[in-house]
C-alpha cells in the first residue's frame, strides 16, 4: 500500500495533530500565520515538513523599494536634463531652474534615505 492518499481522501477527513502550547506561543504562531497570509494549519504544516515559509510582507517591500529605485532614477534624470541645458527647459530662468534643482535634489535624498532604511530593516530581520 502507498504512502500518499487516494485523491478524493482529503486532509479534513485524517485524524489532526493536537498541539499544546501556552498562549503566547499561541499567539506567535497565528501572528506568524497571518504574515505568510496562510492559515494556522497550513503554516504549521509546512514548518512541520521543513518548507521554508515566505513572508507576504516581503514582497510588499520588495515593490516598495523597487518603486524608490525607480523614482530615485527618475528624479536623477530631470536633474541630469536640467544640468544639461536640454530644449524643454529652455527659457526656464536661472532662479527658476536652481528652484527645479533643489527640489529634485530633495527628493533624490528623500527616497535614498528611505530605500537605504529598507534595506537595513530588511538585514535587520535577517531576510537578505
Amino acid at each position: 500500500m502507498s504512502a500518499t492518499p487516494k485523491k478524493n481522501t482529503t486532509r479534513r477527513s485524517r485524524p489532526a495533530i493536537k498541539v499544546y502550547c501556552l498562549d503566547a506561543e499561541r499567539s506567535a504562531i497565528e501572528t506568524n500565520a497571518m504574515a505568510t497570509g496562510l492559515s494556522t494549519s497550513e503554516f504549521l504544516r509546512r514548518v512541520g515538513t521543513g518548507h521554508v515559509i515566505q513572508n507576504r510582507l516581503d514582497t510588499r517591500q520588495v515593490r516598495e523599494l523597487t518603486r524608490l529605485g525607480a523614482d530615485m532614477g527618475r528624479v536623477g534624470g530631470l536633474l541630469k536634463a536640467m544640468l544639461t541645458n536640454e530644449e524643454r527647459f529652455t527659457g526656464i530662468g536661472g532662479q527658476q531652474l536652481r528652484q527645479l534643482a533643489s527640489t529634485a535634489v530633495d527628493e533624490l535624498l528623500a527616497n535614498q534615505r528611505l530605500l537605504r532604511e529598507g534595506i537595513t530593516d530588511m538585514f535587520d530581520r535577517g531576510e537578505a
